[in-house]
């Protein structure tokens, strides 16, 4: 089983870090670097203090551990473990395919839904950093963490998440086949993340003054 560690190697020029995710594997060990940096300040002891740097980075160790579990690893070396994770070739866009559901709905003259549909997938892509999501990105570590930075609002923690939900089945729908075995899209992240229930306003109680005029 492979382990992973934010973790720095050496300083640059311009005193920032960056940033790799270590992967330990057979007592082995090899590091893939990421798009982030971390300022000199925020690095104590080779251990990283930032910790918008940490989350993001391990939404991303995440991703690694998801995709490793819908494979059998058994009798892989570390260079294989690294090659498999480097190289995702089988990655599919969620962001484009989001945009096409969202194109159908509109030409289906459902442009109100599609509106909303659109701020959804646009709210997810800008809280992960990324214009274009995978299907492979979308883990329930990361949507619980999504629908929690929408915990004060009063619908879009609902009503967001159902629709990146709509839109996640729809996708499975579209790339797995159910009757030969073959899937592209093997995981349900969905199935462990309970969406919140929308507010309701609270409605208020009429005057007694008011409430005599009608008798």
């Amino acid at each position: 089983m492979a382990y992973f560690k934010v973790c720095v190697r050496g300083k640059r020029k311009d005193n920032t870090y960056p940033i790799y995710i270590r992967v330990t594997h057979l007592r082995q060990v090899g590091y893939i670097k990421t798009n982030k940096v971390c300022k000199a300040k925020f690095v104590r002891n080779g251990d990283i203090a930032d910790p918008y740097i940490i989350k993001d980075v391990y939404v991303q160790i995440e991703t690694y551990l998801d995709r490793l579990n819908r494979v059998n690893t058994e009798g892989w070396n570390l260079e294989r473990v690294m090659n498999f994770l480097k190289n995702d070739r089988d990655s599919i866009s969620f962001s484009d395919f989001g945009r096409e559901f969202i194109l159908k709905m509109e030409n289906e003259g459902r442009g109100r839904s599609a509106k909303n549909y659109l701020l959804a997938l646009k709210s997810m892509e800008s809280y992960f950093g990324n214009p274009n999501i995978s299907f492979s990105d979308i883990t329930s570590f990361f949507l619980k963490d999504w629908i929690s930075s929408m915990k004060n609002s009063r619908q879009k923690k609902n009503a967001y998440p159902n629709c990146v939900k709509t839109m996640f089945r729809a996708g499975c729908d579209k790339y797995n086949d159910y009757d030969t075995g073959e899937m592209r899209i093997r995981h349900d992240p969905f199935r462990v993340v309970k969406i919140p229930p929308k507010n309701i306003a609270d409605k208020k109680a009429l005057p007694v003054d008011v409430l005599r005029r009608f008798f």
